[in-house]
């Protein structure tokens, strides 16, 4: 229905932006007309120490620099071109930054986190690690840059349908960028931006709903992301299933950048630079163009989006430094005619009107306190809100929602290594949550039959507190092992309760080339004020519970080549289940989630990057102890996934990505019934079939067409290359003599998707 969807008047504020940015490109054409720059910074991975007199070298060149004693370096006078970069330090593995593109008149910023070594051998060899990832985690952990993200193949630079790639995370289709990691909803996902809590990472998503179209992050200004789909520290709570980190890029620090897009993601205007000797500056805008085609296409929903994100970053000296993070996100739709073959709600309410925003202001605050650890703290305020209503053209206002939740946010975190065997990490945070709650609805027969009772709910949430503190140590015995205890506390006062997780996890090295790790502990996630607000017997919800248990192997093949097996084991009690008829919710459900997943990654070190992913799992859920086990919505067992890109030359590269994954299962209607006068469909077992297998190509071709002083970058993607039609979902429609036509919605068929970006 809604997820086909997107926004809003281009205005004076998009066309004044154009401008801006050209005028201030136009002053600054004449720096270095021809090359490039290479910046950024090298730290300590674990301490964030700057490390002065690393030595930064461009691969097959004599290019390089050294760090200075604030860890910054510039590279300048680089032909345009792509290029490996590498960082070396005595005492750490190097850490090599591969595909990296350099463009005239532009600075590329690299950011180089180095991991001290771990085994010593007698022969040292630099060679350059590909794969470095995060200190968070030692299990479940991806970790992509800004250019794997920006040159996948069948995610138009969208981040979260890239991650729909890895194992572990279950395809919901073309047609929407949610996440589904091992079994969990997708609510239960954290989403992370610079330590910011994002609450609806997704444009036209909403708590419960299979939406989400696209992010709303631009991802040009995404430094690199670290995925953890289980098993991931004490550092992160009040979430079952995962983990998304993002980490934003800063402004560069030796010359503005800008960039003007038009893609299927919307069009966008933006730009970084120096604003003075110490601080720095980004800004996106961009506006959803889905709007324009739907109209063009005479389709009855016009979905509208924009969104803005900016980050100002300051040096207050060498030791403290801050950063001012904020973004603004707004969805709309509008249809006026009932829409056949996309379920129920859709046939039966000919008008729907959508209004969803969100907005946060961050600011991070990292003191260094020496070479052994930091302190960052941050503070947050977000407001969201989610306004929609369903009737008729003559009575609009039949179902409705008006509800915003404003949160602020306080956390801060320590990290100090007191020994180099032994490091601690200890922090916590505290929540203040209000909102405003308004829903209403009349009188309904489902389609099965069902009485719904007209309600109307109007709820202020009186105001409560969430609070917790956590306390995690790195041990390292000797230097082949790592073990990393933790205990996080948590309390939401609203309720009354509260929960300690326990975790643990190791990993053990074998050798250079074979890791063995592990992780298990108990993750907590309580009521969300979307559901807490909706009816007063909610107000005793308790908190959801899992136990995750991983265990796992990585073989480093070479160093941009490694594979991985990992064997999970997730299991859920006391969760949140809704009645079909009302808005009550009760903590009855239980289930388990398990399999193993096999991953062979190939970084880009010559021409040729890309992965090859294999997951089997099984997802059962339970809704009451006396209620039959069902298969869950997202179980699906099989899933493959291959993707590569190759370089063909400076300004040429193709790629695909292949997926195949087993049918997910679903409710069948086994026959009608006759009740009040009229038909309705009755339902076998739940979840007892499964849709067909799903699969599909998508291609991509990427174009650089370079000039004396800027670039145009173009791609060409196409999906669904051999026009599959992959079955979504089954609506019923029932005839007047009772009998029952089934309709099939379908993924997206053979699609062209086209992205253009002009740089200067």
């Amino acid at each position: 229905m809604i997820h086909k969807l997107f926004f809003y008047r281009r205005g004076n504020l998009m066309k004044n932006t154009s401008r801006f940015c050209l005028i201030i490109a136009a002053l600054h054409s004449s720096i270095m007309a021809g090359n490039g720059i290479i910046e950024g910074l090298v730290q300590d991975s674990e301490t964030k120490a700057p490390l002065p007199g690393a030595n930064i070298i461009i691969r097959g060149t004599s290019l390089g620099s050294a760090a200075n004693q604030t860890g910054q370096y510039v590279v300048r006078n680089i032909p345009p071109g792509h290029y490996s970069v590498q960082a070396t330090m005595i005492g750490y593995q190097a850490d090599l930054e591969s595909d990296v593109v350099v463009e005239a008149n532009r600075a590329t910023q690299l950011i180089f986190v180095l991991k001290e070594k771990v085994i010593e051998t007698e022969a040292i060899t630099v060679n350059g690690s590909f794969f470095n990832g995060t200190n968070d985690a030692v299990v479940s952990t991806h970790t992509l840059s800004s250019r794997e993200i920006r040159s996948a193949p069948g995610a138009i630079e969208d981040v979260f349908r890239v991650l729909k790639t890895l194992p572990g995370v279950g395809t919901t289709g073309s047609s929407s960028a949610n996440l589904i990691v091992r079994g969990g909803d997708r609510n239960e996902n954290l989403v992370l931006l610079d330590h910011i809590e994002i609450r609806s990472p997704l444009h036209f998503s909403r708590e419960g709903m299979s939406m989400g179209v696209i992010s709303i992050v631009d991802p040009r200004f995404i430094r690199n992301i670290d995925f953890m789909t289980g098993g991931f520290p004490v550092v992160y709570g009040d979430k079952l299933s995962s983990v998304f980190n993002i980490q934003l890029k800063e402004g560069n620090r030796t010359q503005f950048n800008h960039d003007i897009n038009m893609s299927m993601g919307g069009f966008s205007v933006g730009m970084d630079g120096p604003v003075s000797q110490r601080g720095n500056v980004l800004f996106s805008m961009r506006r959803g163009i889905f709007d324009i085609f739907t109209k063009m296409m005479n389709r009855p929903v016009s979905p509208r989006y924009w969104d803005m994100i900016g980050k100002f970053s300051y040096d207050l000296n060498d030791k403290n430094k801050l950063s001012l993070i904020g973004f603004y996100y707004k969805d709309d739709a509008e249809r006026c005619e009932k829409m056949e073959g996309h379920g129920e709600f859709a046939r039966k309410y000919e008008y729907v009107q959508w209004d969803d925003d969100g907005a946060a202001l961050g600011l991070n605050w990292r003191l260094m306190l020496n070479a052994s650890g930091f302190i960052r703290t941050t503070a947050e305020w977000s407001s969201n809100g989610i306004q929609s209503i369903m009737g008729t053209n003559s009575k609009r206002d039949m179902n409705g929602d008006d509800t915003r939740i404003h949160t602020l946010h306080l956390k801060s975190r320590l990290h100090y290594k007191l020994h180099p065997k032994v490091s601690v990490d200890a922090g916590g945070y505290i929540k203040h949550l209000t909102a405003d709650c308004h829903q209403w609805r009349e009188a309904d027969t489902l389609e099965a039959g069902f009485i719904v009772p007209d309600f109307e709910t109007v709820y202020r949430f009186p105001g409560s507190k969430k609070g917790g503190i956590y306390v995690q140590s790195t041990i390292r015995p000797f230097h082949r092992l790592s073990v990393t205890p933790g205990l996080r506390w948590e309390k939401f006062a609203f309720t009354g309760v509260s929960r300690w997780s326990p975790r643990m996890s190791a990993v053990y090295y074998l050798s250079e080339k074979i890791t063995l790790n592990m992780a298990a502990g108990y993750y907590y996630q309580s009521p969300s004020l979307f559901q807490i607000c909706i009816d007063p017997e909610n107000h005793t919800l308790q908190s959801s519970r899992a136990f995750h248990t991983v265990m796992g192997v990585e073989y480093l093949l070479r160093p941009d080549t490694r594979i991985t097996l990992e064997l999970y084991d997730k299991r859920m009690d006391n969760g949140f289940v809704k009645n079909d008829t009302n808005n009550v919710i009760i903590n009855g459900g239980s289930g388990f989630s398990n399999g193993f997943e096999v991953t062979l990654q190939q970084k880009m070190s010559g021409n040729l990057v890309g992965s090859l992913a294999y997951t089997w799992s099984v997802s059962k859920r339970q809704d009451a102890n006396d209620l039959p086990e069902y298969n869950f919505d997202y179980d699906r067992r099989h899933n493959f996934i291959l993707t590569g890109s190759y370089q063909l030359s400076d300004k040429w590269r193709i790629g695909l990505k292949y997926q195949y994954a087993a049918g997910n299962p679903y409710t069948p209607v086994i026959e009608s019934k006759q009740l009040y006068g009229a038909w309705f469909v009755v339902e076998g077992e739940r979840n007892s079939r499964r849709y067909p297998d799903y699969h599909t190509l998508d291609i991509r071709a990427d174009r650089i067409f370079r000039f004396s002083s800027w670039a145009l970058k173009t791609y060409l993607e196409i999906w669904n290359i051999y026009n599959r039609d992959n079955v979504l979902d089954y609506y019923y429609d029932i005839e007047p003599d009772g009998s029952i036509e089934r309709v099939t919605a379908a993924d997206f068929p053979l699609m062209p998707m086209l992205g253009i970006n002009v740089e200067f």
